[in-house]
């Protein structure tokens, strides 16, 4: 498992060699399931408005300090992959949206995503509950199930899936040794 905010700036390499100063820019993410379906890319001596994607499945290795492809080809333009070509042009972007329960009290807001390194499925977000929550306790994990409705730009979730929301154990009281 790795956070989604750890792939973003990650250089791509080919046989432990950079390709031309690359690294990724943001992450496409598909419908049904949610995953990261490709990675846009950025080159570092380009001035040009540079619009690559690396698709997922060609991702040989992936971690917090490279993504590791095996051939440069791998890199290609979204519209050479249409489900990748439709996520570009109408983007999934949860990072920030606000979660409420069946009765639209909101629960929190999406901060960043837990996600399986092999498959690039999203397994949780990572949610905010408030500044002072997040201070004290630390960001809290909303396990990715079935009873999540999105919509155009908030999540509702069932209340029986608000029990599965599990902090990180960190904050003040974990710097502090509070428990």
């Amino acid at each position: 498992m790795i956070r989604g905010s750890e792939l973003i700036g990650v250089p791509i390499l080919k046989e432990d060699k950079k390709i031309k100063l690359t690294y990724t820019k943001d992450i496409i993410y598909g419908k049904n399931p949610l995953k990261v379906i490709a990675f846009s890319i950025k080159m570092k001596n380009s001035q040009k408005k540079n619009n690559r994607i690396i698709p997922f499945q060609k991702i040989k290795d992936i971690n917090h300090e490279e993504i590791i492809i095996v051939a440069e080809k791998d890199i290609i333009f979204p519209h050479e992959a249409p489900e990748i070509n439709s996520a570009v042009e109408k983007p999934i972007k949860v990072i920030g949206f606000h979660i409420y329960d069946e009765q639209k009290n909101l629960v929190g807001t999406i901060r960043d995503t837990i996600i399986e390194k092999n498959s690039g499925k999203i397994l949780a977000f990572i949610i905010s509950e408030g500044v002072i929550d997040d201070l004290i306790e630390g960001h809290s994990i909303l396990p990715l199930v079935n009873h999540i409705d999105f919509q155009r730009d908030y999540i509702v979730i069932g209340n029986t899936h608000l029990e599965t929301i599990s902090s990180q154990g960190g904050g003040l009281k974990k710097l502090l040794g509070i428990k």
